[in-house]
């Protein structure tokens, strides 16, 4: 049976995606870094093939622990959801930590847990990793949102090119980038920016965690085998 990691999996994206497909995993080691309401429910339906994991994934130290947590378990699948509150920043107001914070959170954590995975899938010969982007990577970038899209860029640039040095060992690394899916990550969003982009948006809504799962589900699976280094864009 298969072993994945996600990060991120008391997210509303998170519980979308294990609420479909938990049951298939042999071993679910969940990340979470505040609540984790959503992993004691997956706990108290699937038992101990669920491992709920603390770390704050800004700070290096917290990602050692996280890494010495994985030791012993064989990943066969990565899911990156895992991302900070998102807000609108400009740019000369910006402070360096929240360039950082981005940074952290999205781009170094997923680095050092793919050169910690990475080396048993190559062994293996098979492996999927699958991380959650924005739109903001294929279309036009607005403002106020420099600290953000540079994290998700440098992230891209990352999938793309360990998709390349890893394609022969039969690893698949890919991304979904979703326009806005109405989550907590929008809280400090203010509402009349949700509903002005909801107008904009190809069906007249927002995305919501669900529209996102199908996208996931097919991306973890044998059947995308001969997709890797892709950004796909939900709208």
């Amino acid at each position: 049976m298969r072993t994945l990691l996600v990060t991120g999996a008391n997210s509303e994206i998170g519980a979308a995606y294990l609420r479909e497909k938990a049951e298939g995993y042999g071993r679910i080691i969940a990340h979470y870094k505040t609540r984790h309401d959503r992993i004691d429910a997956l706990v108290e339906r699937l038992g101990d093939k669920v491992v709920p994991v603390y770390a704050d994934l800004s700070k290096p130290g917290d990602i050692d622990r996280l890494l010495a947590q994985l030791e012993g378990f064989q990943l066969d699948e990565f899911l990156h959801i895992a991302a900070p509150k998102f807000r609108y920043t400009r740019f000369a107001k910006a402070d360096i930590g929240e360039f950082e914070l981005e940074m952290g959170v999205v781009y170094w954590s997923f680095l050092r847990i793919c050169q910690k995975a990475i080396p048993g899938m190559a062994k293996r010969g098979h492996g999927k990793i699958l991380s959650i982007l924005t739109e903001y990577t294929v279309t036009n970038q607005p403002p106020y949102m420099s600290h953000y899209i540079s994290a998700k860029y440098a992230l891209l640039g990352l999938i793309k090119s360990l998709a390349s040095e890893y394609a022969a060992k039969h690893i698949r690394i890919n991304a979904i980038s979703p326009g806005m899916v109405e989550t907590g990550f929008l809280s400090q969003v203010p509402q009349y920016v949700i509903d002005a982009n909801a107008k904009e948006a190809l069906n007249k809504k927002n995305l919501c965690p669900a529209d996102l799962v199908p996208a996931i589900c097919f991306l973890l699976s044998n059947e995308s085998d001969a997709i890797t280094g892709q950004n796909i864009l939900l709208q």
